[in-house]
């Protein structure tokens, strides 16, 4: 199993080299978790959620909690679909993220952007398929309340049950993302995948003159020598 960083990805571009680290993008991970984690609280943010909903089975309904975690995705997602049918809304807005509580079982956080959903209604249906009545539904009244509930609601990074995927959203979920279409590439641009970390790559350039600039963890080289790094077995 590769270590975070322990690799780079060189691009070439005709003009100076930049070094990425290779990173594993693993939750686990003492360097990709925190980014992750960090990324999520962001996307939470994006759809700009107004409602913040807590749903919760009692513990043992299915023998395991990761079977119990796949009791919250079918049950809310039945739940959506017949709030769609009784309040006749469109498809719910959402993003979902399991929570493990202290005593190891789930629990799901749900963050809507949508009009307010009286609570007696999803507690009655809830109830009478989970004998469950414990759920909170706040709702936003500014974005700096969302803002400040989304920190709440995400403050830890969501936990893997079993098969189940830590969070996901709808396909309309996030209203800021980026869609420029495809990018436009220089011809000359090529990528490398190297089996040196990035400051092992800054010593060789360093060691043959080059100029080098870090920007965070990306490392910027300038003027060196094809035949230098040819060396070095890069490019």
């Amino acid at each position: 199993m590769m270590l975070c960083t322990e690799k780079s990805l060189v691009k070439h571009d005709g003009g100076p080299i930049v070094v990425h680290p290779l990173r594993c993008k693993c939750w686990a991970c003492s360097e990709c978790g925190p980014i992750k984690h960090r990324d999520l609280q962001w996307k939470a943010r994006r759809g700009e959620p107004t409602i913040f909903l807590t749903l919760t089975i009692r513990r043992g309904y299915r023998p395991t909690p990761d079977e119990q975690a796949q009791e919250f995705v079918i049950g809310f997602r039945r739940l959506r679909q017949w709030l769609e049918r009784k309040l006749k809304r469109p498809k719910m807005q959402f993003i979902a993220i399991f929570e493990q509580h202290k005593s190891g079982w789930p629990h799901l956080h749900v963050l809507i952007r949508g009009n307010y959903i009286d609570q007696r209604i999803i507690v009655r249906w809830w109830k009478a398929r989970y004998a469950s009545h414990r759920i909170d539904i706040r709702r936003a009244k500014n974005p700096r309340q969302a803002a400040s509930y989304v920190t709440k609601y995400v403050a830890k990074a969501p936990e893997r049950f079993g098969t189940c995927r830590r969070w996901w959203c709808s396909q309309g979920w996030d209203l800021k993302k980026r869609d420029d279409g495809k990018p436009v590439l220089d011809e000359r641009t090529w990528w490398e995948r190297c089996d040196s970390r990035p400051f092992s790559i800054f010593l060789m350039a360093y060691e043959d003159g080059a100029r080098c600039t870090w920007v965070g963890s990306k490392l910027i080289i300038e003027n060196w020598a094809q035949e230098d790094r040819w060396r070095w077995g890069i490019g």
